[in-house]
């Protein structure tokens, strides 16, 4: 299953059985797993967060999924009560939610552009491309503020630490997936660079410090 990659994340897990039971309906083959929160939340100062649910499928069917998910929003927003969180936001916060799409259901994106037509806002398929080329453009962006790292992954390396080979691992081959299933490198090419430099002084000095213990002492 190795073509398969991370679709939508989930905290609920009912919520991503959902998700997972629509799609197979809709002949989407999907795959359903648990998964400990990814390196980079430690890498780029994120926090500590409990396991998350994943759905993942195959690129070529993102756009058929996300299609799915929106008809199936659409149907249900008939039945949504006025008293929905979400009509208690701004314009701002959900025009917020149209342009992080990835972080909402399908159901709350078809809400706010709901809520914001009834508000006089002219939501255009056009608006909504614009919004989304936008935010991938945002989320293709390398990561920033490596140096710390890549600071520690050298001097761990000296020591013959692993930990720094794997930061240097990490820095050099990362790559992180766009809500349109394209997979891009997390890091810029200077820090990629170091990466793979760490990633090669870890090994040697790991080699040389594991002689030295197992032969000279």
């Amino acid at each position: 299953m190795s073509n398969f990659i991370t679709f939508k994340s989930f905290v609920s897990s009912q919520e991503a059985q959902d998700v997972s039971a629509i799609l197979t309906q809709n002949n989407i083959e999907n795959n359903l797993v648990s998964n400990a929160p990814s390196v980079d939340l430690t890498l780029t100062g994120g926090g500590v967060s409990s396991k998350r649910l994943e759905i993942k499928i195959k690129h070529e069917e993102f756009d058929a999924a996300n299609k799915i998910l929106e008809l199936e929003a659409d149907k249900a927003l008939a039945k949504v009560s006025k008293d929905h969180y979400l009509f208690e936001f701004t314009n701002e916060e959900l025009y917020e939610i149209l342009l992080k799409k990835e972080e909402w259901s399908a159901f709350d994106f078809e809400l706010s552009k709901k809520i914001l037509t009834e508000r006089g806002e002219s939501i255009s398929e056009s608006l909504l491309n614009s919004l989304r080329v936008q935010r991938l453009d945002d989320l293709a962006k390398p990561e920033q503020g490596q140096k710390t790292w890549i600071i520690i992954g050298y001097v761990v390396s000296v020591f013959g630490g692993l930990l720094g080979v794997g930061i240097g691992w990490y820095l050099w081959n990362f790559k992180k997936t766009l809500p349109n299933g394209d997979r891009v490198y997390a890091s810029s090419e200077s820090d990629r660079n170091q990466g793979r430099n760490m990633f090669i002084l870890g090994l040697i000095f790991w080699a040389f410090w594991t002689y030295y213990y197992a032969f000279t002492i």
